[in-house]
C-alpha cells in the first residue's frame, strides 16, 4: 500500500494524474478569477480599444469560451495546459474558430502555434473571419502570415475594415495580395471618407477603380473632415447631395458650410438651420440666413427655445419671425423653465395678434 501511495505521490507523476481530473486547473483557475472579478481585466490586453471586440468570443456558456479568453489574453502556456486536459475545446461546432480569435485580438504566436501544431487536422480551426479581423483591427503582421500559411483568405471585409480604421498597410497589402479582398463598388473609399482617413482615401483613388459615392463627401462634410471635403471634391465626380451641407451646419462645422456654399451647386434644405439652431451653432445660422436662401421652418425656434439657447432664439425671433411658431415656442420654452427664451419671446411677440395672450400665466 505504501509503494503504491508513494508511487501515485510521486513529483512527476501526480502532475499527470490531476490534469485528467474534472475541473480547472490551478494556474487557469488563478487566471480566471482575475477575468471573472477584474474590472480592469479588458484594459490589461494591451490593445487598441477598437480592437477589444467581445462578442468575437461567442457565448459565455459555450465550453470552449474558457479556451476563447485564454487566446485573447495571449496566455499560450495556459492554452496548452487547458489543451491537454479539454482537446475537445479545439473543435466545438457552433462555437467561434480559435485562429479567428487569436487573429482578432492580433495574437501573432497564438494563430503561429494553432497552424503549426494542429496545421490541416481540424476543420473548424479557421475561417475568411480570421484575416477579416486582422485586417479591420489593425494587425498587419497577422495578415501576412495568414496569407502566407493558410489558404481560407478573406472577404471583402477585410479591405472595408481596414479602409474605415485608417490602417494604410494592411489596404495597401490586400490590394497588392488579395484579390478576394476587393470591395464592391465605392465602399472602401465611402468609409474612409466618413472616419477622415485623407490618406486612404488618397491612395485608393490612386489605384483602385470603385471611386466613392455621395456618401463619401456627405459624411466627411458631416464629421468635419474637411481635408477630406476638398480631396473628394476636386477628384471625385460623385459629388454629394444635400446631406453634406445639411449635416454640416448640425454639427457646426463653419468652414465646411462655406466651403460647400462656396464651391458646390447641391446647396442644402431647411433641415440645415433648423438642425444648427437646435445645436446653438449661432455663427452657422447667421451665415446660412444671410447666404442662403433655404431658410428655416419653425421647428428652428421651437427646438432653440427647448434647449434653452437664448442667443439664438434671439436671433431668431429678430430675423426669422416668419418662418416661426412664437406661441409654440413660448409654451415648451416655459415647460422646461426656460424663463430667459419665454421673455424673449414675448418681447419679440408684442403686438402680435397670432401670439397667445395667456401663454406666460
Amino acid at each position: 500500500m505504501h509503494a503504491a501511495c508513494d508511487v501515485l505521490l510521486h513529483h512527476d507523476v501526480l502532475p499527470l494524474i490531476t490534469t485528467f481530473q474534472h475541473g480547472l486547473l490551478p494556474d487557469i483557475l488563478a487566471f480566471w478569477k482575475t477575468y471573472t472579478y477584474g474590472a480592469d481585466f479588458w484594459a490589461s490586453l494591451d490593445l487598441p480599444v477598437h480592437a477589444i471586440n467581445r462578442r468575437v468570443l461567442g457565448d459565455v456558456r459555450d465550453a470552449r469560451y474558457q479556451l476563447l479568453v485564454l487566446v485573447a489574453a495571449n496566455k499560450l502556456p495556459l492554452v496548452r495546459q487547458l489543451l491537454r486536459c479539454r482537446p475537445s475545446y479545439l473543435a466545438q461546432p457552433g462555437a467561434p474558430h480559435v485562429i479567428d480569435v487569436a487573429a482578432a485580438f492580433g495574437r501573432l504566436d497564438m494563430v503561429q502555434y494553432f497552424h503549426t501544431t494542429f496545421g490541416g487536422g481540424v476543420e473548424t480551426l479557421c475561417s475568411t473571419q480570421a484575416m477579416d479581423l486582422a485586417a479591420k483591427h489593425g494587425f498587419p503582421d497577422v495578415v501576412q502570415y495568414l496569407h502566407v500559411h493558410r489558404t481560407e483568405g478573406c472577404t471583402d471585409a477585410a479591405m472595408i475594415g481596414a479602409a474605415t480604421h485608417g490602417h494604410l498597410d494592411i489596404v495597401r497589402f490586400l490590394h497588392e495580395h488579395r484579390s478576394d479582398a476587393s470591395t464592391p463598388r465605392h465602399f472602401a473609399i465611402d468609409f474612409a471618407s466618413t472616419n477622415g482617413h485623407l490618406h486612404v482615401v488618397e491612395y485608393l483613388h490612386a489605384v483602385r477603380q470603385e471611386g466613392g459615392s455621395t456618401w463619401a463627401l456627405d459624411t466627411a462634410a458631416g464629421a468635419g473632415h474637411f481635408d477630406v471635403v476638398k480631396f473628394l471634391h476636386a477628384h471625385h465626380k460623385a459629388g454629394c447631395t444635400v446631406a453634406a451641407m445639411d449635416t454640416a451646419a448640425a454639427n457646426g462645422h463653419l468652414p465646411i458650410v462655406q466651403y460647400l456654399h462656396r464651391h458646390r451647386h447641391e446647396g442644402c434644405t431647411t433641415r440645415a438651420m433648423d438642425s444648427a439652431a437646435k445645436n446653438n451653432h449661432l455663427r452657422v445660422v447667421e451665415f446660412l440666413h444671410t447666404h442662403r436662401r433655404e431658410g428655416c421652418t419653425e421647428k428652428a425656434l421651437h427646438m432653440a427655445a427647448q434647449n434653452g439657447h437664448t442667443k439664438m432664439v434671439e436671433f431668431l425671433t429678430r430675423h426669422r419671425r416668419r418662418e416661426s411658431n412664437l406661441v409654440d415656442a413660448a409654451v415648451v420654452a416655459k415647460r422646461q423653465g426656460h424663463g430667459d427664451c419665454v421673455a424673449l419671446i414675448h418681447r419679440a411677440a408684442m403686438g402680435s395678434t397670432c401670439y397667445g395672450v395667456n401663454v406666460l400665466c
